[in-house]
């Protein structure tokens, strides 16, 4: 049983357990369909995530609405259940692991019209990108201090079967970032640097040694977790020479 199924099927025995002795729910409008409920995104690995939610009664389809950046994709899936029971859906779906997204589910008749849940955030499985970057020459002008915030998107951390941890686990995601120290008059990468960060919410700091005080240098920090890193999210740190 995968864990998307375990927290569907969880879900239901709670709400049985919750409703015994009460009234049943009023019915749906003839010609309407209600939202699904507990709607779960499992995030399980760079190329593989799951998408699951309880069945409707009466839906020719669903519709999984993903969002981000701006844009949305609708995922169509035909309105039965993956499992025996006939209870609820679980449908395989790949996931941009650099992205966070806004998604939602729908039921929906032959002719598109139903019940559309909340959207709910789903974190990117990679982390994003450093924040507050400051750098400063030392009294020698050879050195320089860089320093910067952890980003605010950790991502997963992963399980020692190699998926990532459910988001539920509050298990925080240790990082590494990996450092490319440029002179900038020539393009070359004058050092490079792993720093191992753990779980640390601190904030980094790295001196470089050796600079020519009148050349200018950038720093490039790439943040990784287990899962890797996201090259749109590396952070530039500009270092202006003195004179």
């Amino acid at each position: 049983m995968s864990r998307l199924v375990t927290k569907l099927v969880a879900a239901g025995a709670a709400v049985a357990a919750a409703t015994v002795g009460l009234a049943a729910p009023a019915a749906a409008a003839p010609g309407t369909l209600a939202a699904p409920q507990y709607m779960v995104v499992d995030r399980y690995s760079p190329t593989w995530s799951t998408f699951g939610f309880w069945t409707v009664a009466g839906a020719h389809h669903y519709d999984m609405i993903i969002s981000a950046g701006g844009s949305s994709r609708t995922v169509t899936v035909p309105g039965r259940a993956s499992d025996p029971t006939g209870r609820f859906v679980d449908y395989d779906i790949t996931l941009d692991p650099c992205v966070t997204y806004l998604v939602s589910v729908g039921a929906r008749t032959a002719s598109g019209q139903g019940g559309t849940t909340g959207r709910r955030l789903e974190p990117a499985l990679r982390p994003g990108g450093i924040r507050a970057a400051s750098v400063t020459r030392g009294a020698d002008p050879t050195t320089a201090t860089f320093s910067w915030t952890p980003p605010t998107v950790r991502g997963y951390a992963k399980r020692s079967d190699g998926w990532a941890h459910d988001k539920n686990d509050k298990v925080v995601a240790p990082l590494t970032y990996e450092t490319e120290l440029v002179r900038t008059s020539d393009n070359t990468v004058v050092k490079t640097t792993k720093i191992a960060a753990g779980t640390s919410t601190d904030r980094v700091s790295f001196t470089a040694n050796g600079l020519d005080p009148k050349r200018a240098y950038v720093l490039r920090v790439k943040t990784a977790n287990d899962f890797g890193s996201c090259a749109d999210k590396t952070g530039r740190i500009l270092l202006t020479r003195t004179a």
